[in-house]
């Protein structure tokens, strides 16, 4: 009951962040902001490490991410927060948008390794069945989780 309990606590708390975030000025760009950034921040991580990855980061919690494979996916984030920031944020500030790039790429790694961590504890492979082959919903998920929060915070802060 209270492994069940946390999960959806873990999920609903962390992820409740985006309405709040929606709810900001510019709501609807830094929505489209952080989904982009952590997914092209996935997403180059995968190739990248795929590609060319050597160093294990992590490799007790996560055997297939490698330290490429992370400098892959900040360059990936950071560009594609560049991008967005050129095209829907023009009066955010440079070095804000690179903080909140590099920030939203640990953050989602960080996510990430908190979940493969989960599904170790409770000795599971994938988190659902719903989405074959992905590790299910949570891993769809789990790079928001900690970074939706923190984006919301560093936009009240800078606000």
């Amino acid at each position: 009951m209270a492994i069940l309990l946390f999960g959806i606590l873990y999920v609903a708390f962390l992820l409740s962040h985006t309405i709040l975030l929606r709810k900001e000025p510019l709501g609807v760009q830094w929505i489209f902001f952080l989904l982009m950034t952590v997914w092209a921040g996935d997403t180059s991580a995968y190739f990248v490490g795929k590609a060319i990855g050597k160093h294990k980061l992590y490799p007790a919690m996560s055997p297939k991410k490698t330290v490429e494979g992370l400098l892959g996916g900040l360059a990936g984030s950071m560009s594609v927060a560049a991008l967005l920031r050129t095209l829907f944020l023009r009066d955010f500030p440079w070095h804000h948008t690179l903080i909140l790039a590099s920030a939203i790429l640990i953050l989602g790694q960080t996510g990430d390794l908190g979940e493969s961590m989960i599904k170790r504890a409770v000795n599971v492979k994938d988190s659902s069945g719903l989405i074959p082959g992905h590790g299910g919903v949570l891993d769809r998920l789990d790079s928001l989780l900690f970074a939706a929060p923190f984006l919301y915070y560093y936009i009240l802060s800078v606000s």
